[in-house]
């Protein structure tokens, strides 16, 4: 009986995860008079990543409107990390954002450890529409 009420509860959360249609927009927790860097990155996790391409801080406000369009969705519990080409957004405190089509994340400082922490934010959007605005800072 219990076996099959922890399966009845774990298929529901799931469904309701993945049922969720609503459009999220990346909000950033940090000023953008606090942004120091722009860069395209290859990830192999959030923490391991090596510079592809710096950007002029001349297109900040273009870059920022234009990952602010980008469309997200939640995704089930699918423990995947940030990897792959991303936008590394740095902040002045040392913080720093890296966007990507799956998983984007805050690194932000913990106050307990006093290390960089990855926020999971649980988001994804089309890989497409994801490529077209690398494309776009690529060039």
């Amino acid at each position: 009986m219990k076996k099959t009420l922890c399966i009845i509860i774990i298929l529901t959360c799931f469904f309701i995860v993945r049922c969720d249609s609503k459009t999220y927009h990346w909000s950033f927790y940090q000023s953008q008079s606090e942004i120091i860097n722009l860069s395209i990155i290859d990830a192999n996790n959030p923490f391991e990543f090596t510079t592809l391409k710096e950007i002029s801080m001349s297109l900040k406000n273009t870059l920022i409107s234009d990952i602010e369009k980008l469309e997200y969705k939640k995704y089930g519990p699918n423990l995947h990390t940030t990897h792959g080409v991303c936008i590394l957004i740095e902040f002045k405190n040392g913080e720093y954002d890296i966007i990507s089509h799956y998983e984007p994340m805050h690194v932000m400082w913990d106050s307990e450890s006093g290390n960089l922490d990855a926020k999971i934010s649980w988001l994804k959007c089309d890989k497409k529409q994801f490529d077209a605005l690398i494309d776009k800072y690529m060039q």
